[in-house]
């Protein structure tokens, strides 16, 4: 963090932030320096939420013609919401803001355009991105591919196999689930054993789901 002597001149006031504790905000430490900051807010937190210690001191320190300077957009928060009114709030104040990565000025009436429409550009491709991903999961899903904990019966051949009699014979109907949890855990002793009831009557209400 660095300090400046004189509180009458306008500041650049860095503000470098990283998620967790095992990542390093060298190279955003270095660009903020090169840039000219004269302080530099450093934090480490979830950009989730603009509502952080670290920006706390940001908005207290800073004042009408100071710069707010931060090497990537994504560095002052995560959402587009927070971010914008973050920004907003600023020109209110009269205080600047500069991102370094995406060559954002707010200083001028083009760099604020620049602004907007770079958030809505980011706020876009997370959320082509997060469609991508859906999709895919949905095709995996199509395919059979199962995504989360494997379930303890209906994702254990093992146990399936054991207790397939016992559903084409019907006898799983009547079947108690004291006994039906010994049939299943005795079918596979390597896997952890199922210890609650409620585990069978869940799978026998969903069809013994597992055996065609």
């Amino acid at each position: 963090m660095l300090y400046v002597e004189n509180m009458s001149e306008i500041w650049k006031i860095g503000y470098a932030r990283v998620s967790t504790d095992d990542q390093d905000m060298a190279m955003q430490i270095a660009a903020l320096e090169k840039y000219g900051c004269d302080r530099i807010i450093e934090e480490t937190g979830s950009g989730s939420k603009m509502d952080r210690p670290g920006w706390k001191r940001v908005i207290k320190m800073r004042r009408p013609q100071d710069t707010i300077v931060v090497w990537k957009l994504d560095r002052l928060g995560r959402t587009l919401t927070g971010v914008i009114e973050a920004v907003e709030q600023m020109e209110k104040e009269g205080v600047h803001f500069v991102s370094l990565t995406e060559k954002i000025d707010t200083e001028s009436a083009m760099g604020k355009a620049f602004f907007r429409m770079g958030l809505i550009f980011a706020e876009l491709e997370r959320d082509l991105i997060s469609e991508r991903t859906k999709a895919g999961i949905a095709i995996r899903r199509a395919q059979g591919v199962r995504f989360g904990q494997p379930h303890s019966i209906k994702d254990n051949q093992l146990r399936l196999d054991a207790f397939r009699p016992h559903v084409d014979d019907g006898s799983a109907l009547t079947m108690v689930p004291r006994e039906a949890l010994e049939i299943l855990n005795a079918a596979d002793p390597d896997a952890k054993p199922i210890a609650s009831h409620e585990t069978y009557r869940r799978w026998r209400k969903d069809g013994f789901e597992g055996i065609e």
